[in-house]
């Protein structure tokens, strides 16, 4: 599937980490820049081979009663038949006088133990090396098997309506307005809207939905859901390049490339970790037999030093950690725009809500109509006729009472959206406001205050005021248990900011409990309570902003992370939001933010396994507490269950 993606463009590779920047280029980590493909060819059935005639040929040397040159000749060329892949890159890395990397270390230490006369335990450390590599493979092969996973759900082919008929073309030849069939069975080739049909699609892959959606005519489907019933017949809403199945995998296929800060202090800091056992080494297995004279326990001591010194397995478990974690994602209905949004989320500390269509469901009800000079018909009309540019729920909720049509709009000369007050059109040659008091004050136009609680929307013809629509939404389903959820992983504020007035939102603001609530608010004092809020933070903590997408697209650039609900799929929404959610179910932020906790422990636990397992095998040998063999198996043993662990990344919760 990978032909129907036109080729990423690939960024040029750094020459330093962030951290390293001022440091030489011989303290370069090498190791983590093979990637994928390296480790995918290492874990293949050509590699099996070696290691198992080799580990055949150590059983039958040590078992056989040999001489003991015969069995050190069969033990070394079992060495040479298990590691020859390790010698071919060791020997890579120092013709491009690279720093030594985790192929280099396996083989000194097992040069280490046959000149400490163990060479069976050489042997076992060549075999046990090829072990930690094919788990550090594995990890790598699945990470990739997760971005493949998404290519393969795409179809091989779809059916587009043409003049002379339907023909078969490849995803990517469909463009936006072209008309297309979906077979039961098929997968939902782009974005596009429901013509003809009536059936269920399954988006669990890609969407999130545990059980399939309804389908039909007016109903928006995304790329990636499985068509189950019947023939449906859609109209392309966008190019192939631009739906919303492309972007994502587009987004996982440029994560492989970036990298985060944790990735890149932990690259920094493995670079002199590395150099610091290598420096241990050279004092223990050289500069220490020379004073005392004891060469076989020196080496010995050195071969479990060179064993500790490669950092490979915490440096590649890193980033499969923060592609699993974007992986899952994807499958319950959120996409990030980058990994380094799962950094900034994890240090979150306060949390702001737009309050219509975010915290409220958008979905008004006129509650009351007063009119001052013309009856409640006349203002439902002018006030829709106003409205009929904005894509605003209000606006929608007020063209359908006034029974307003498309066909109406001929009226309409010119229309403006005042952010967060409302619009101003010109009708029949007057100007027309529609929106709330500080749109109806911002002209010195006089308006009455309503008596009820619920949101006034006021109408005036130039300066004469023809009265108000009150109107009210609910509170979204979850949104108690949402910001219950967030307090209780960790976040200390949680606001809301709104245009409305204090009347129609002080019920709804004690009920949920937000530590601060502003009302009344432009567009401009939204952007303004947000930067206040930014700078109020600690060092290093972020301000997240949860909004709809479309009419918050100012306040997303203003915060550190943005939150869309239900934008998938809506371009101006995956320009300028950080975190794009699938649908409106709220209790997907405090998921968001579950996620990247979650990355952040499995990080943590790493370090933790790792660090406190090397630091007690480094202390055992220099004490000569532990021999080799051992230290190499314990080391082998955690570096697996490193692995493992990253893995849980696919999975996480």
């Amino acid at each position: 599937m990978a032909k129907h993606f036109a080729s990423t463009p690939r960024k040029k590779k750094r020459k330093g980490v962030k951290s390293a920047k001022d440091l030489p280029r011989l303290f370069e980590w090498k190791a983590p820049k093979r990637r994928v493909f390296h480790y995918i060819r290492i874990f293949s059935r050509e590699e099996f081979i070696p290691v198992i005639a080799a580990l055949v040929l150590f059983l039958a040397a040590a078992a056989a009663p040999l001489n003991p040159l015969i069995k050190l000749i069969s033990f070394a060329v079992a060495a040479l038949v298990a590691g020859f892949s390790i010698l071919r890159r060791a020997a890579a890395t120092v013709m491009r006088r690279q720093w030594p990397d985790e192929d280099s270390f396996a083989l000194l230490a097992a040069v280490c133990a046959f000149l400490a006369g163990h060479p069976a335990i050489g042997v076992m450390l060549v075999i046990l090396a090829r072990v930690a590599e094919w788990a550090e493979a594995y990890i790598l092969a699945r990470s990739a098997r997760g971005i493949e996973s998404i290519r393969e759900s795409l179809p091989e082919k779809a059916h587009v309506e043409e003049e002379y008929g339907q023909v078969d073309v490849l995803p990517e030849e469909i463009h936006e307005g072209n008309i297309y069939f979906v077979q039961p069975g098929e997968t939902v080739p782009v974005d596009g809207i429901v013509i003809e049909g009536v059936s269920r699609v399954d988006s669990s892959a890609f969407g999130g939905k545990e059980t399939p959606v309804s389908a039909k005519p007016g109903d928006e489907l995304l790329a990636g859901g499985v068509n189950l019933d019947d023939i449906l017949r859609l109209r392309a809403l966008r190019d192939f390049e631009d739906s919303a199945l492309s972007k994502h995998l587009k987004s996982l296929e440029n994560a492989e490339e970036e990298k985060t800060l944790a990735e890149d202090r932990i690259e920094f800091y493995s670079s002199i970790y590395s150099l610091v056992m290598l420096g241990i080494a050279f004092i223990t297995g050289v500069l220490a037999p020379l004073i005392h004279g004891d060469w076989k326990s020196g080496l010995s001591s050195a071969a479990v030093v060179l064993l500790l010194a490669s950092p490979s397995a915490l440096v590649l478990s890193v980033p499969v950690i923060f592609l699993g974690g974007l992986s899952c994602a994807s499958h319950s209905g959120i996409r990030f725009r980058s990994k380094q949004i799962l950094e900034q989320l994890f240090r979150a500390r306060t949390i702001v809500f737009g309050k219509t269509g975010t915290i409220t469901d958008g979905r008004y009800s006129i509650l009351e109509v007063v009119s001052d000079r013309v009856s409640e018909e006349e203002l439902l009309r002018v006030a829709a006729a106003a409205e009929s540019g904005s894509r605003h729920p209000i606006a929608a909720v007020i063209k359908q009472a006034a029974g307003w049509s498309e066909d109406d709009s001929a009226s309409v000369i010119e229309f403006e959206e005042v952010s967060g007050q409302g619009v101003s059109a010109f009708i029949e040659g007057k100007q027309v406001f529609v929106g709330n008091a500080a749109l109806l004050d911002a002209h010195g136009i006089l308006h009455r205050t309503p008596n009820r609680a619920g949101t006034a929307i006021h109408v005036a013809v130039g300066d004469i005021y023809l009265g108000h629509i009150l109107v009210n939404d609910k509170i979204r389903e979850g949104a108690f248990d949402a910001l219950e959820e967030l307090r209780s992983q960790g976040i200390r504020t949680i606001v809301m900011l709104t245009g409305d007035v204090k009347s129609s939102t002080s019920k709804l603001a004690r009920s949920l409990n937000f530590d601060m609530v502003k009302t009344d608010l432009t567009a401009e004092e939204k952007l303004s309570a947000v930067s206040y809020l930014r700078k109020s933070l600690g060092k290093g903590e972020s301000l997240v902003y949860v909004g709809d997408g479309f009419h918050d697209a100012d306040m997303f650039r203003n915060a550190d992370i943005g939150i869309a609900l239900n934008a998938m799929g809506d371009p101006r929404a995956e320009d300028e939001a950080d975190v794009v959610l699938m649908d409106e179910e709220i209790l997907r932020v405090p998921a968001v933010l579950m996620i990247a906790a979650g990355i952040f422990r499995l990080l943590m636990e790493n370090i933790a396994l790792l660090g406190a397992a090397r630091l007690l095998l480094l202390i055992l040998a220099l004490t000569g507490l532990i021999s080799i063999l051992p230290a190499a198996i314990v080391n082998t043993v955690c570096v697996c269950l490193a692995c493992l662990n990253a893995l849980r990344s696919f999975t996480v919760e």
